[in-house]
């Protein structure tokens, strides 16, 4: 049985993908937030403490200048790094 759960584990662990493994490995991490109005003009850019976690368009984090919660919702961008085009 012991063989059994630890082969299901191994096989589990083999069958993330790079993907998965990145966001695993970012927990925690600060993540750059940037909003682009219609036109493609940043129109906002926020520096995240942690997670930033999304429901459908709409994404929300604490940033880490203010300290304050934050939600966005419309063009964005989410990234480790600082990602934003002007």
């Amino acid at each position: 049985m012991k063989r059994l759960i630890i082969l299901a584990l191994a096989v589990s662990a083999g069958a993330c993908t790079d993907t998965s493994r990145a966001r695993l490995g970012s927990f925690g991490d600060r993540q750059t937030v940037c909003m682009y109005a219609a036109d493609g003009r940043l129109i906002g850019k926020w520096v995240s403490t942690g997670k930033v976690d999304s429901e459908g368009s709409l994404h929300f984090f604490n940033d880490s200048a203010t300290d304050k919660y934050v939600k966005v919702s419309g063009s964005v961008v989410v990234s480790a790094a600082d990602m934003c085009k002007q």
